[in-house]
């Protein structure tokens, strides 16, 4: 009777994580647009059960999920600290006005959350908050008809595929779009049969690309495929260096793309010469690069302060972001930190998986990495909840059900 209790409980459980996470998040309920700290604070309760959880259970057989996630912490949470510890040292030296400080909360919070519900729920908990991300679609997209029309449905076809300046897709739902990548990434590298509700999945995710197509979503979703390709041509001891390969080939694109952008007006010109609709990116991108300089010297102007100046004395560019975090990660943090962040993602990560947790582990963050990147040279990613979340959640949750079936495998 205790065990029938105590999983009806654990169910109920569950479902209340889908439902409350499904609300967390849908970015936007018709005309109306969620901020950023709502989704914030829904996670924020499950840290808070996760905390009294951990007061009143010290069964041994939590510990090693505990190791494994204390490992998961640090390296989530430490490259955030290091930037925002940066930042601080460019203050105390009189570099950067102490008015630009900010909590960082968009990025540590997230960490905290994903940490909490692996460590509620194991690593069953990745399949349901895919199950949340497509209810929030789902539900955006239903009360978007409900309180604009049915018309929302074909104008975002028509605006998607035939002309862009129809009217608005109220369906392209940047953070969720861009995160159903990382589903197809998942199952791209996982290595695994399909089963019926992996399909489901997919078929979703599918979908929501072609309501909500964003470009970089299929150009990066297709880099991956290739990659995908190429490292299961190879023997398994070879895998892990391909990833090693490709990490040093993105940070050197990464520093080649800024070199562009620093250029004068090379970079855009070729958008031009090519006829490429960048939906205005090119402004942004020129008035924000001006504010640095390409060399190794350049120190940066410290974190969070190029968001903060585009809702000041940039104003006039009319967006709350560069849409680009390579280049907000690069002008914030200058050519050092950034060329220290970035091949602590691209190199660093994998390396650390690879040797906790074996190669496949490390094919599979490094895969996720690549996908984070090239999104990140067109879209702010990084305070974007359901891509902040995927991209740590895949990683840990692949980490641990493969633990669990190599302990398996050994008793």
């Amino acid at each position: 009777m205790k065990n029938l209790l105590k999983k009806i409980w654990s169910t109920k459980m569950v479902w209340l994580y889908i439902l409350t996470m499904t609300v967390a998040f849908t970015p936007r309920y018709g005309t109306h647009t969620i901020g950023y700290k709502e989704p914030l604070l829904v996670g924020g309760l499950w840290v808070a059960v996760a905390c009294l959880r951990l007061l009143r259970k010290k069964h041994r057989a939590d510990i090693p999920l505990m190791k494994n996630l204390g490992f998961f912490l640090c390296a989530y949470l430490i490259p955030h600290i290091i930037t925002h510890a940066y930042t601080l040292v460019l203050m105390l030296l009189g570099k950067v006005e102490w008015k630009y400080l900010t909590s960082n909360a968009t990025v540590y919070i997230p960490v905290l959350i994903v940490l909490s519900v692996v460590y509620l729920f194991g690593a069953n908990v990745l399949r349901y908050t895919l199950i949340a991300v497509i209810g929030a679609f789902v539900l955006s997209m239903v009360s978007s008809v409900i309180l604009i029309g049915p018309h929302i449905i074909p104008d975002a076809i028509i605006q998607a595929y035939f002309d862009q300046s129809a009217a608005k897709n109220y369906l392209e739902l940047h953070d969720i779009v861009l995160a159903i990548g990382y589903i197809m990434v998942y199952y791209l590298y996982r290595g695994r049969k399909l089963e019926r509700r992996d399909i489901a999945f997919i078929t979703c995710a599918v979908s929501i690309g072609i309501l909500g197509m964003k470009r970089i979503v299929v150009l990066a979703i297709l880099a991956c495929l290739a990659v995908a390709a190429l490292v299961y041509i190879l023997p398994k001891k070879a895998r892990y260096k391909a990833c090693i390969v490709g990490g040093v080939g993105i940070l050197i694109g990464c520093f080649g793309f800024l070199w562009l952008l620093s250029e004068g007006d090379l970079f855009f010109n070729l958008m031009e010469k090519f006829n490429v609709n960048t939906m205005g990116r090119i402004y942004y991108y020129r008035d924000v690069m001006a504010l640095s300089d390409f060399h190794i010297l350049y120190p940066g102007l410290g974190r969070n302060v190029v968001t903060q100046l585009l809702t000041t004395e940039m104003s006039y560019l009319r967006v709350a972001g560069v849409h680009s975090d390579v280049i907000k990660m690069y002008v914030e943090n200058g050519f050092v930190m950034y060329g220290l962040w970035s091949a602590y993602h691209l190199l660093g990560f994998p390396a650390l998986l690879r040797k906790r947790f074996g190669d496949k582990v490390a094919v599979m963050g490094f895969a996720v990495t690549m996908y984070s990147f090239l999104l990140y040279l067109t879209d702010n990613i990084e305070i974007y909840f359901v891509c902040q979340t995927l991209a740590m959640m895949i990683p840990m949750c692949f980490a641990l059900r493969e633990k669990e079936e190599h302990d398996v495998r050994l008793r």
